[in-house]
């Protein structure tokens, strides 16, 4: 049987997997969507590898993608708020329980902090 697309859509965002170029785009790297795990850094010279070798000497990116959900239906480009202070953007948004199950793209120091979108609090899935 095929699965619908707003049901893989809806399993992927509860997931946090992000996708090009909906979560993440051409100034990203693999470590902001969780990718890093897909680089075969023992492969030797690869595009993008100066990028790679960066955050991993850093020891993480400066921002991330993080599942997320809301109590109330929420767009993508919506702001991510902590303390007061825009800390990031809902990049997918997907209906679920009443809610919305999100990806938003976050400051990685930000990333365990309590986060609010214009409708309310989002909560870790």
């Amino acid at each position: 049987h095929e699965v619908p697309a707003a049901a893989f859509e809806r399993w992927r965002i509860q997931r946090g997997i992000a996708r090009f170029p909906v979560d993440l785009d051409t100034e990203s790297t693999p470590a902001e969507g969780g990718l890093e795990r897909l680089i075969d850094v023992t492969k030797g010279c690869f595009l993008g590898q100066e990028a790679v070798a960066k955050i991993r000497n850093l020891g993480h990116p400066a921002r991330v993608t993080i599942a997320r959900s809301t109590g109330a239906a929420t767009t993508v480009g919506d702001d991510v708020t902590s303390g007061g202070r825009v800390v990031g953007t809902i990049t997918s948004v997907a209906a679920w329980g009443g809610g919305c199950a999100v990806i938003a793209r976050v400051a990685w120091r930000d990333r365990d902090a309590e986060l609010a979108c214009s409708t309310g609090p989002l909560r870790r899935i």
